[in-house]
């Protein structure tokens, strides 16, 4: 476990909206606080991030988790931020192969060719 904390202990990661949130959750534990310093994720998971999608994210949850791999909301486009942070994970890599998972249906096809462009 990383030792991530603030005020009680507890470090809180937020931003805008949901999606920037998430990208602040991929900042910190691909980019930043990876312990093993090696900020290249092996595979990206899409889950959607509205409201109806946010099931799809439980168990996006749980495959990334088991893969080190980020899961990142969307479900029409990415954000600025979203978009930065994946560019991090993706420019460090190594020469490992990048595998991309998508869960549930209805995430927009620009988003996934967006993000399989990025780690060609």
């Amino acid at each position: 476990m990383l030792d991530v904390q603030g005020k009680d202990g507890i470090k809180r990661l937020s931003g805008d909206n949901r999606q920037d949130t998430n990208a602040e959750v991929i900042e910190e534990f691909f980019v930043t606080g990876n312990p093993s310093g090696n900020t290249a994720a092996t595979k990206v998971v899409v889950a959607k991030s509205d409201n109806k999608g946010m099931v799809d994210a439980l168990g996006a949850g749980l495959y990334a988790g088991l893969n080190n791999a980020p899961v990142v909301l969307a479900t029409n486009s990415l954000t600025e931020d979203q978009e930065d942070a994946i560019d991090q994970i993706v420019i460090n890599k190594t020469q490992t192969t990048i595998n991309r998972v998508a869960v549930g249906n209805g995430i927009a096809s620009s988003v996934i060719k967006y993000i399989k462009d990025m780690v060609k």
